[in-house]
């Protein structure tokens, strides 16, 4: 599925006049799998994905009153 929104992607971002746009690729926990990030480093796509909770249980400790959101210029 990657490699055909990846080439659709293309379609429309060359039809638009854009062509080489970047794309990130957002999925959740349910897709990750070795399988899938060997076919995403092959794309050299850009990719966000998320976690269970499970796996960063001290990410998760502390009370919600102590966290702040990141800014983007902090990254």
């Amino acid at each position: 599925m990657i490699k055909a929104l990846a080439a659709r992607h293309a379609e429309l971002a060359a039809a638009a006049g854009h062509p080489g746009t970047d794309m990130t690729v957002v999925f959740d926990a349910g897709q990750n799998s070795d399988a899938n990030f060997a076919e995403l480093a092959a794309t050299h796509l850009h990719y966000i994905g998320s976690v269970r909770p499970a796996t960063a249980p001290d990410l998760l400790a502390p009370p919600a009153r102590k966290r702040t959101p990141v800014e983007a210029t902090q990254g």
